[in-house]
């Protein structure tokens, strides 16, 4: 028997990826994140772009048992459309980034914490 709270989420990651403004948004949010994540860290001033792989290594912690048959690009519109939802929703605020911001593992944490708010949803 299949977990219902497991079809809820992911019958509402299947809509955010339906929105391709999610995708957008949550590219240049996770880029402007992890820059500023590494000028925290490092004071690194510089504009980071996310690799696709990268994205991938934590949709494959966290989503891969949601989805099947999903290649490196698709991984990465998922991860990014649920970080925009949760910001662009209130689920995230500016001050619970900083928060995030400021530990080791960050995009994990962060990851972590959407899907948490989501499932609340």
């Amino acid at each position: 028997m299949k977990n219902p709270l497991n079809q809820n989420l992911r019958k509402k990651l299947h809509q955010l990826l339906e929105n391709k403004g999610y995708k957008s948004f949550g590219d240049v949010l996770l880029n402007f994140l992890y820059s500023y994540h590494r000028y925290l860290k490092f004071k690194e001033i510089k504009g980071y772009k996310l690799k696709n792989k990268d994205l991938a290594e934590l949709y494959d912690k966290f989503l891969s048992s949601y989805f099947s048959r999903v290649d490196v690009h698709k991984k990465g519109d998922i991860i990014e459309a649920l970080v925009a939802y949760c910001f662009i929703n209130g689920y995230l605020s500016f001050k619970d980034l900083d928060k995030l911001l400021k530990t080791d593992n960050f995009l994990e944490k962060l990851i972590k914490t959407c899907l948490e708010k989501l499932i609340n949803e």
